[in-house]
């Protein structure tokens, strides 16, 4: 048996997971690296809970639909920038709401490079929270220690992609004071089956076990995404994202999971308190703000994100931006990820070619050309988006 109908309509959000009284459901793995919901029959007391807090079946049970407020967002301590994706904006919502009795959670390579949820009581061990991770994370039993913390009185941040905070608000069954959630601007979630296989690939090209991976370096520059690995041997691998196997196979959308191309959380009102990103186009809506080290995009989207708004200025520069034009930069805030017409047959040769067999086919880097006649394109979008919004500021 299984809870959904169609793998289309199943985030891996583990909800039912953690929420069946018998324990008759596992998380199993399949063909592609993904996590789908299986149930036991024999133990199945048809309480049907697991239905009750699936997403796909109670869409539009999230936030109230308000007015929210868009940011951009800069924090004043320059080494938690540095350590961040983009601004820093996710450290100073955290050090705004945690004064005490408070749990953080988030995404996290663990000790084998793969991305789980996982959380922790200190705000000095968050760093592993931040920076983007390009992989699907494993949820496991993240759920039910949510719950526990929270009936304990804990306040409790909870950060993941927006089907994932679906997923926590209705496993809790309803509205926790104490909880905060942050939806992240999400592009889609790759297979971590494919992160797998291309970690294979790298340690055997560099004879060495990796030891870390950042998907979003920006020594360079913020708005160059880069990918840098750390081996064991002290050897250091980094390259533009647009020329590396893995990171050019996530932008040509082969191995997003199946739910990513029909998600309904891609929209407003968004499902979380707060939803971060990178405020892209920065030099436009901003000028005046020259932060080449990264600027985040902050949207308040309830009541309860705003409370905050004003303990977050202590901590960071918050500039409010029209939010037309933060989605004009940024079209995941209000639509999802197209399917590419080769990801069904990548996901084919995938469970039956080499890697390296993979990369020629597939996963060359795109010329220059391509690039190129991809700005124009995304200029015809914002104009689309913002046409869809109707503002045409």
């Amino acid at each position: 048996m299984n809870v959904y109908n169609d793998k289309k309509h199943c985030s891996g959000c583990s909800g039912c997971y953690n929420i069946c009284p018998k324990e008759c459901i596992e998380m199993q793995q399949d063909e592609e690296g993904f996590l789908y919901p299986r149930v036991d029959e024999e133990k199945c007391i048809k309480c049907n809970l697991c239905s009750k807090v699936c997403p796909y079946n109670n869409i539009g049970k999230d936030n109230e639909l308000g007015t929210v407020k868009a940011f951009a967002c800069i924090h004043k301590d320059v080494e938690v920038v540095k350590k961040s994706t983009s601004g820093g904006a996710f450290t100073a919502i955290v050090e705004s709401i945690c004064k005490e009795d408070y749990v953080i959670f988030g995404a996290a390579l663990n000790e084998n490079v793969r991305v789980e949820h996982k959380y922790t009581t200190s705000i000095k061990d968050m760093d592993s929270f931040r920076s983007s991770k390009y992989v699907q994370s494993y949820i496991g039993k993240s759920l039910k220690d949510v719950k526990i913390f929270l009936d304990e009185g804990k306040k409790v941040i909870f950060t993941g992609t927006p089907c994932q905070v679906a997923g926590v608000k209705l496993y809790l069954r309803k509205d926790y004071e104490n909880l905060i959630t942050i939806d992240l601007v999400c592009h889609g979630v790759p297979s971590p089956l494919v992160f797998e296989k291309y970690k294979e690939d790298m340690e055997k090209i560099h004879n060495s076990k990796i030891k870390h991976v950042n998907f979003r370096d920006k020594t360079r520059k913020w708005n160059e995404h880069n990918v840098t690995i750390r081996f064991e041997n002290g050897v250091i691998y980094t390259k533009r994202g647009v020329d590396d196997a893995f990171e050019v196979g996530f932008y040509k959308h082969l191995y997003h999971r199946p739910s990513c191309h029909q998600c309904p959380f891609s929209r407003i009102p968004r499902v979380g308190d707060f939803t971060l990103g990178d405020l892209w186009g920065s030099d436009e809506i901003i000028p005046q703000v020259n932060s080449k080290k990264g600027i985040s995009l902050v949207v308040a989207n309830t009541k309860k994100s705003k409370i905050f708004l004003r303990e977050i200025r202590k901590r960071a520069e918050l500039i409010e931006i029209n939010f037309s034009d933060a989605v004009a930069n940024n079209k995941n805030l209000i639509m999802c990820t197209e399917e590419s017409p080769n990801r069904i047959k990548f996901m084919s040769d995938m469970q039956v070619m080499e890697y390296r067999k993979l990369k020629k086919k597939y996963l060359k880097p795109r010329p220059l050309s391509f690039r190129i006649a991809s700005k124009v394109l995304n200029k015809k979008t914002k104009v689309k988006i913002k046409k869809i919004l109707g503002m045409k500021k």
